[in-house]
């Protein structure tokens, strides 16, 4: 009888020891939300656009950034070895969360690389020139985000210059 008493006293202590823990488990909360983090609350933008209302500060900060790249791209002479041009380039912004601007690529054709062959160091003048943004939230916390920017160079009789 004591055998049996003795396994009876162990099989319960050894199938119980986390019921008499000291430390008490938290339950984990349920996650109750689901965060696009591919979309930002608030978009990045010029400090003089911030509380302009979305739409505003979208197109306020679209034209303060080819206004910047325009300036310095009109300001230089370019170089054009072709006399006819009318191609697009992308250009990928990368604003990180402390608002500060930086090219994260150029996508330009081989025929605008060999036709103005500086384009690639004037667009990065341009970018390093733009001030420090007010960058993109996500849920009150500033976030990295990309802008893609195209930028349509064209050169003709009728209209030369560099426009978007």
């Amino acid at each position: 009888m004591k055998v049996r008493f003795l396994i009876f006293i162990i099989l319960i202590t050894t199938s119980s020891c986390d019921k008499f823990s000291s430390s008490k488990k938290k339950a984990k909360p349920e996650l109750t939300t689901i965060i696009d983090f591919s979309k930002v609350d608030i978009s990045p933008t010029f400090y003089r656009c911030k509380d302009y209302e979305n739409v505003q500060k979208i197109k306020c900060f679209r034209d303060g950034i080819y206004k910047r790249i325009n300036r310095v791209l009109q300001s230089k002479e370019l170089q054009i070895l072709d006399e006819s041009i009318n191609e697009k380039i992308e250009v990928r912004l990368l604003i990180s969360n402390q608002g500060k601007v930086s090219i994260k690529d150029i996508n330009a054709s081989e025929f605008i690389l060999e036709a103005i062959p500086s384009i690639d160091s004037l667009l990065h003048i341009a970018v390093k020139r733009i001030p420090v943004l007010h960058p993109a939230y996500k849920k009150d916390i500033p976030v990295a985000t990309e802008y893609m920017l195209p930028i349509t160079i064209t050169t003709a009789e009728q209209e030369k210059g560099i426009g978007n």
